[in-house]
């Protein structure tokens, strides 16, 4: 398809404008063409549409040429302007140039015209391609600048002598100087760490060289730094280096990100870290010990540390007096926070305790109700802060911290301190507890023991001919035990076991229990089943079912020959066997209605004459000289009875 060109003529003379028109349809397009003569309608023209090419005669009646080049360039500005003339002077068409006329051709020759038009015509469209071009850079630049101008990072240029060459606002923000104050100056005024690096750096090529030390591996190229601030302070920034090529222009991109906040957050989640950590130690305190002296030793470390004061104590509210008295102390330079007793009301921490709340003091010199003068004048203290530390709605004690310089506790801090001060008093009233069940259980043990002392006794009392005998072989069993190395924890359930040994015999009636002369075999057959009845009586007795191996077994014998079970050797459990020979022992050296006591030596005697049959070998060696070593430390021989 032929490409339309529109085609203004400015001329007056119709036949030379036909003229003109003939001429241009030679360069093979379709010409669009409309003509003007006058000043108003060249203006009209140039509103109504957009035109490719202006011929104008050089001389009109009422306006000539050059007022039509000046009115075309104002309006439309750029646009392929030829002028027409019978007659120009070399100097006419000289100004005319100069004007802005981009060619001019005789009407004598307009052979001319064809090549001049599209000489103009391919200039023209090169020069709107150049505009474009510019426009496009322009606006890339434009946007650019934005980016960096809005870019939440800092941007900087420098160059190979680490000159800063451009600085954008956020860099501007994050060292705090305007970019008419460091454009121009050294790289170290904002980041003093390079200075060696980028000073050492003479060209370009010797910075590229430098580029992997400046760029941090695994970090997509980003290495941590410190930047100086215009006020003195240091600024935490991470920072990636980058190099640009402006032409013949080498250049270095720093890009920064102010790493405060991040600072600052990792900061703060490493105390918390730090502060649950603490809690942890305080709860495995709290769990694995009941030493209250320990916990509240582990409490006052952490509120140390963590909570950044100069010292710190507990008070522990004594019911009986009603005082609060010191129990562990942390950081004191002296030990008059030891003498510490406060009534409640009595002092900052008395307030604290008695109105359940944080009391604070930021000047321990001034304050009116500060009781203890002498924490001030030899300790130092200026800052305070007492904690009331409550559990299940009991008052446990106070919390006290002191500090030596001027310090406000912030709500982070106050919350954190009322964190520990919760597990402080968790601690003691968990402590309190056990030890007051500790009191408790050893209340009923005694209760206990002094039950089965009774029911021993009320035995002996049943049976004249053995009177004392549960009380003499349970302390005799217990000295032979602690010869074999069993432990006190075991030793108090064979204690035990020896006292109840003979409790079945409850179940023996009295005709076969207090008989006189011999058992029949049937009252044997009753007479042995007093272990089996004690057995029977005391294992519901969660109490003591660690104390029946003796009353079970106490009849068993080392050859098997015993009874209830027919047990033998060391089947049969050991605090029996030790207590067998303790009881035979008691019962021939004891006297009886029926016989007068044997002698220690001839009961001996016959001990060892039933080793592996009655009893343990070992069991009998080591009673014999249990026994015989007693003798001499008393009076250097074996008396006559037990």
């Amino acid at each position: 398809m032929t490409q339309e060109l529109n085609v203004l003529i400015i001329e007056d003379n119709k036949d030379d404008a036909l003229l003109t028109t003939r001429a241009l349809r030679e360069m093979g397009q379709n010409v669009r063409f409309n003509r003007v003569d006058t000043e108003i309608a060249l203006r009209e023209a140039l509103h109504a549409q957009k035109w490719d090419l202006i011929i104008c005669d050089y001389a009109l009646p009422r306006f000539n040429g050059l007022v039509a080049l000046k009115i075309i360039r104002e309006l439309i500005g750029d646009i392929p302007f030829i002028l027409l003339s019978g007659t120009i002077g070399e100097e006419a068409a000289a100004a005319a140039v100069k004007a802005g006329a981009n060619d001019y051709v005789m009407k004598g020759n307009l052979s001319r015209l064809v090549p001049a038009a599209q000489r103009e015509l391919r200039d023209a469209g090169m020069r709107a391609d150049h505009l474009r071009s510019q426009q496009a850079i322009r606006e890339i630049d434009e946007r650019n600048r934005a980016i960096i101008t809005a870019a939440a990072d800092g941007i900087l240029t420098f160059d190979s002598h680490g000159m800063i060459d451009s600085i954008n606002p956020a860099a501007e923000r994050i060292f705090g100087y305007p970019a008419s104050e460091v454009v121009g100056n050294c790289l170290s005024v904002l980041i003093p760490d390079w200075l060696e690096v980028v000073t050492s750096c003479t060209t370009l090529d010797s910075l590229e060289e430098i580029e992997p030390q400046i760029a941090c591996e695994g970090n997509n190229g980003f290495r941590e730094s410190v930047g100086q601030h215009r006020n003195g302070t240091q600024v935490p920034i991470e920072v990636a280096v980058s190099k640009i090529r402006f032409g013949e222009k080498g250049l270095f991109t720093a890009i920064l990100h102010d790493l405060t906040k991040r600072k600052a957050d990792e900061r703060q989640i490493r105390l918390q870290l730090e502060r649950i950590s603490a809690l942890r130690a305080i709860d495995v305190a709290i769990t694995g010990s009941f030493d209250l002296r320990v916990t509240l030793s582990i409490v006052l470390d952490q509120v140390v540390n963590l909570l950044g004061v100069d010292a710190s104590d507990i008070l522990l509210f004594d019911e009986t007096s009603g005082e609060l008295i010191c129990a562990a102390v942390r950081g004191f330079l002296t030990d008059a926070v030891r003498r510490s007793r406060l009534r409640l009301g009595q002092g900052l921490a008395g307030k604290a305790a008695s109105m359940r709340r944080m009391v604070e003091s930021a000047n321990l010199a001034t304050d009116p109700i500060f009781s203890r003068p002498s924490m001030v004048s030899t300790e130092g203290f200026v800052s305070y802060c007492a904690l009331p530390l409550v559990a299940k709605g009991q008052i446990q004690g106070v919390l006290e911290v002191f500090h030596r310089d001027s310090r406000v506790f912030d709500a982070d801090w106050c919350g954190y301190f009322e964190v520990l001060g919760g597990q402080a008093a968790i601690a003691i009233d968990s402590a309190m507890m056990f030890e007051s069940l500790q009191k408790q259980n050893a209340e009923l043990t005694i209760a206990y023991d002094v039950t089965i002392e009774g029911w021993a006794r009320a035995l002996d009392l049943r049976d004249k001919e053995t009177e004392g005998h549960s009380r003499r072989v349970s302390e005799l069993t217990v000295q032979l035990a602690r010869e074999f190395g069993i432990p006190d924890k075991e030793i108090v359930h064979i204690r035990r076991g020896a006292l109840l040994h003979d409790i079945g015999k409850l179940g023996v009636p009295d005709n076969v229990l207090r008989k006189p002369g011999p058992l029949t075999d049937d009252e044997w057959v009753i007479m042995r089943k007093h272990p089996q009845y004690a057995y029977e009586w005391l294992c519901p007795v969660e109490f003591l079912k660690r104390a029946l191996e003796i009353p079970l077994c106490h009849h068993e014998k080392w050859d098997g020959s015993g009874y209830p079970q027919g047990l033998a050797g060391e089947a049969i459990p050991l605090p029996a066997r030790l207590f067998a020979i303790v009881d035979v022992w008691d019962a021939l050296t004891s006297d009886r209605p029926y016989r007068a006591a044997c002698t220690a030596e001839k009961t001996l005697e016959h001990l060892q004459s039933q080793s592996g049959v009655h009893f343990d070998p070992s069991i009998v060696e080591t009673f014999v000289r249990l026994i015989r070593s007693e003798a001499e430390a008393d009076d250097g021989k074996i008396g006559e009875a037990a």
